[in-house]
């Protein structure tokens, strides 16, 4: 019918096979799974191991590096969050029991009434982003 009207056909085979098959290509870029997996959890062991009460053990700039890199390795699982769920829990409990600690420490403990240093705020941030980029819900399920 469309070529009587003097249209030409669509052909999505044609154009499928004329798109290149290279690596390089941004269609062939989805991933299948979290491949920062490994260094994400890592990074946040390394976070977490640091005092989060009292004078901070990292400089500012060394702050920012680490939550750039957490934040970006992250944030590139944004529109396929649901990758990041075979490490969800294992993100998030490294992140949960130091904090754990230090509301009781910094409420009941050994350093009552002292603040939280920068460290513990990061890691307040780092639940937020993961929160974010998950969804709230899917977090707050573990």
């Amino acid at each position: 019918m469309s070529e009587e009207r003097g249209e030409v056909g669509f052909d999505l085979e044609a154009v499928l096979d004329s798109i290149p098959k290279d690596d390089n290509s941004p269609i062939f870029k989805s991933s299948s799974h979290f491949i920062h997996a490994t260094e994400v959890i890592a990074q946040l062991k390394t976070l977490a191991n640091y005092r989060l009460v009292g004078p901070s053990e990292l400089d500012p700039r060394q702050l920012w590096q680490i939550r750039l890199g957490l934040s970006g390795m992250i944030g590139k699982y944004q529109y396929e969050s649901h990758l990041l769920d075979p490490h969800l829990e294992d993100m998030i409990s490294i992140l949960i029991k130091p904090m754990r600690k230090v509301v009781h420490d910094i409420t009941v403990g050994d350093f009552k009434g002292q603040p939280m240093n920068e460290i513990g705020t990061e890691i307040f941030y780092m639940i937020y982003f993961i929160s974010n980029t998950r969804g709230y819900k899917t977090v707050g399920e573990l």
